[in-house]
């Protein structure tokens, strides 16, 4: 009997040369998730992270504190990747 196994592409063949968009980026999973596609995926287009500001804290203020957490060493070497959007989630989807 013959198997119709599908062929996937590996991670990094799906994402190369494309682009994703992430909210979240900046929590814990987030952090983690952002780093982990970088490092899998060397040839991805461009990774475009919608960041919300605290209240004591601008977009500029909060991802300059995650690069400079020592875990995140590799993000800091592959900024060029990576673009910063500010804003809320039903901003993206209003009218």
């Amino acid at each position: 009997m013959a198997s119709h196994v599908e062929q996937f592409p590996s991670v990094a063949e799906f994402y190369k040369g494309r682009s994703i968009f992430l909210t979240g980026a900046t929590g814990f999973i987030g952090k983690v998730f952002t780093e982990k596609i970088l490092r899998c995926c060397p040839e991805i287009g461009s990774v475009f992270v919608l960041v919300r500001p605290r209240r004591n804290q601008t977009v500029h203020d909060r991802m300059t504190s995650i690069f400079k957490q020592k875990v995140r060493t590799y993000l800091r070497e592959i900024l060029s990747f990576i673009q910063v959007s500010e804003g809320q989630h039903a901003s993206i989807y209003s009218v």
